[in-house]
C-alpha cells in the first residue's frame, strides 16, 4: 500500500479494501482479509459486481423500464460467476446460523 520509493499511500484503495472487509464481516460473517491480500476472492468478486455488466445498455434500459416483463423472461443483471459466488456465501452463512 505504501510505495517504498515515493512514500505514497493509496488512500482510495486502502479504504476500498477496508470497506470490503467490513461488508464481508457484517453482512456475511466472513473474514475477507483484503487489507492483507488485495486479490482476496471477496474483493475480486465485489469489484466485478460493480464493474462488469451482463448486458449492454439497451438491455439494461429495457430491464429498468419493464421490470415485470424482464422478470417473467428471467433476465438477470449479474454475471453467473458472481451470482454463484454470492449464493455459495449465503448458503455457507445460513448453515453456520442453523448450527
Amino acid at each position: 500500500m505504501v510505495k517504498e520509493q515515493q512514500n505514497i499511500v493509496e488512500v482510495k484503495e486502502l479504504l476500498a479494501r477496508f470497506t470490503t472487509d467490513v461488508i464481508g464481516t457484517c453482512a456475511f460473517g466472513i473474514e475477507c482479509s483484503s487489507l492483507k491480500d488485495p486479490n482476496a476472492e471477496f474483493r475480486v468478486m465485489g469489484r466485478k459486481a460493480l464493474v462488469e455488466q451482463r448486458h449492454n445498455r439497451l438491455v439494461i434500459a429495457f430491464m429498468a423500464s419493464f421490470v415485470e416483463l424482464a422478470r417473467k423472461l428471467h433476465f438477470k443483471q449479474t454475471p453467473d460467476e458472481i451470482e454463484e459466488f454470492l449464493c455459495a456465501l449465503l448458503e455457507k452463512r445460513s448453515s453456520i446460523v442453523r448450527k
